[in-house]
């Protein structure tokens, strides 16, 4: 075996072994939300959202594992190549449009003219207004 590929081996396994190390700590930090669902600033954090980053995330990371992996048989090349695009669309748009999501969220909160806020105004601040 020759020096080029073993190298080529060894990227691939340590991509691989990367991906599948950051899928499982995703979800186990996926899991722990999910069992402190209950608390209040869990709950604010929107945690079905943050469910469809983590699927977003997950699929970008098959997409990197499917990107890697050599091949020699045809079919399976095929396969990945036909996979791989679809996969990096699917996965960013998930991870993209959810965030744009939360920060339309987070602005119309911010934002909505309907809410009555009271300000409190001193004399002082009145006088420089009129």
């Amino acid at each position: 075996m020759c020096c080029a590929c073993l190298t080529c081996m060894v990227c691939v396994c340590v991509f691989v072994c990367m991906c599948v190390c950051v899928c499982l700590y995703v979800c186990v930090c996926l899991f722990v939300c999910m069992c402190y669902y209950v608390n209040r600033l869990v709950k604010l954090a929107s945690t079905k959202l943050n469910c469809l980053i983590v699927l977003g995330a997950i699929v970008l990371y098959i997409d990197i594992i499917f990107t890697v992996i050599p091949s020699t048989n045809r079919t399976v090349i095929s396969v990945f190549c036909n996979f791989t695009p679809w996969l990096s669309a699917i996965g960013y748009s998930l991870c993209y449009g959810t965030i744009l999501a939360k920060m339309g969220r987070v602005y119309y909160i911010f934002n909505n003219p309907s809410t009555n806020k009271k300000v409190a105004e001193s004399s002082a601040s009145l006088c420089m207004h009129s």
